[in-house]
């Protein structure tokens, strides 16, 4: 089973100075996030929040855009949100790093997830989805968004162990013909510590609203990130 483990696996050095700096925490975590997984990404913060709630520094950070319709993947599926986390997934020893590229054999098997909070309170959990918004295409998403993965009620040191699989791991599995999907992970901070999840039918994967999902559960969103995968 795939592990979600918490910020002390992250370079030890920027480990060290989140813990120890008196600098606010949340700025530390819109560096690392800078830093670690979005170095190549430009500047969408118009386009993902025209109230500019997101700080500009880092919503340039969310998304890797090579053209407008690139922003869709984060912007489309939730709500204006503040950054307060660096999530970073990996599949193997490969990093999801905001838009790359993936095969399905290399995304067949649930990753490893990692996060650093700006707030480390320890009594807080944590909801993690993975969506395709694109089902069965990105010309005529109908499906979308289909839902791969949610675990709820993860413990701040991300045992996997210790939460709820609401609907266990699916790997893409994109169409011939439909090029390129966008495979969203959304982390979401828990307004209560303990939510009694209605394990979801792993057969009816079609047409899920990770909006709806996060307005039921009062789920707030706190970090983003996301590959791409096409049939070969």
């Amino acid at each position: 089973m795939s592990q979600i483990n918490y910020a002390k696996e992250f370079d030890e050095i920027e480990y060290d100075e989140l813990m120890t700096s008196n600098v606010d925490s949340t700025e530390l975590v819109a560096d690392l996030v800078k830093e670690q997984n979005y170095e190549n990404s430009k500047d969408v913060s118009d386009s993902l929040n025209s109230e500019d709630k997101i700080d500009e520094e880092v919503s340039k950070n969310l998304n890797n855009t090579e053209s407008e319709v690139e922003i869709l993947p984060i912007a489309l599926l939730v709500d204006d949100f503040v950054p307060e986390a660096l999530l970073d997934i990996k599949y193997g020893e490969k990093n999801v790093e905001v838009g790359n590229k993936f095969t399905i054999k290399e995304t067949e098997n649930a990753p490893d997830v990692k996060f650093v909070l700006g707030d480390s309170d320890s009594n807080k959990k944590f909801t993690l989805l993975m969506v395709d918004p694109d089902a069965p295409s990105r010309d005529n998403p109908i499906k979308g968004e289909w839902r791969h993965w949610v675990v709820g009620n993860i413990p701040s040191d991300g045992r996997l162990t210790d939460a709820t699989i609401v609907d266990s791991y699916q790997g893409p599995s994109p169409p011939p013909g439909t090029n390129e999907h966008r495979y969203v992970f959304l982390l979401y901070e828990q307004q209560v510590p303990c939510i009694e999840f209605q394990l979801l039918d792993g057969t009816k994967r079609a047409n899920f609203k990770a909006r709806q999902f996060a307005k039921q559960y009062e789920l707030k969103l706190i970090s983003a990130n996301y590959f791409k995968c096409k049939f070969n």
